[in-house]
């Protein structure tokens, strides 16, 4: 084998090698986890909607799902599937997602008025309790200020 040129790979070649090794690892665990989190996102119906779900173990769940104005609860096992109960929209009250609250256009006053209806505090109160915690603010500003 005269006359052959051989050519031998440098250090940079094998660090190219390992970082592009590396990004397809990378690429690959975050695939595995968008995929895993939404899992449920990417298989959508009109009808029926899973609203929770609530891990108990590694092949146990529970499920709240929504099927147009009535609510089942069921527990899911690796092999079987049961149902709890079933709810009535008007006998749940159901927590809105930050997500659907950013993509509402309601201002913060609205989502307040919800509150104070639900809680049935008046404004009086309220207005008295951030005042106290404005003057509480004021009073440890000025401590601070003599320093």
């Amino acid at each position: 084998m005269k006359g052959e040129i051989v050519i031998i790979p440098d250090t940079q070649y094998y660090i190219s090698v390992i970082g592009v090794f590396f990004f397809i690892l990378i690429l690959a665990y975050i695939v595995t986890k968008l995929i895993a989190k939404n899992g449920a996102v990417l298989i959508k119906g009109k009808n029926i909607k899973i609203i929770e779900k609530i891990p108990l173990g590694i092949d146990k769940s529970i499920y709240l799902i929504n099927i147009g104005t009535v609510y089942y609860v069921i527990a899911v096992g690796k092999q079987s599937i049961e149902l709890i109960d079933k709810v009535n929209e008007d006998s749940i009250k159901l927590n809105i997602k930050s997500t659907q609250l950013e993509k509402s256009n309601d201002t913060f006053d609205v989502y307040l008025d919800k509150y104070i209806e639900e809680a049935s505090i008046n404004k009086v109160s309220i207005m008295n309790k951030l005042k106290k915690m404005r003057r509480k603010n004021e009073y440890y500003k000025d401590k601070d200020e003599k320093k």
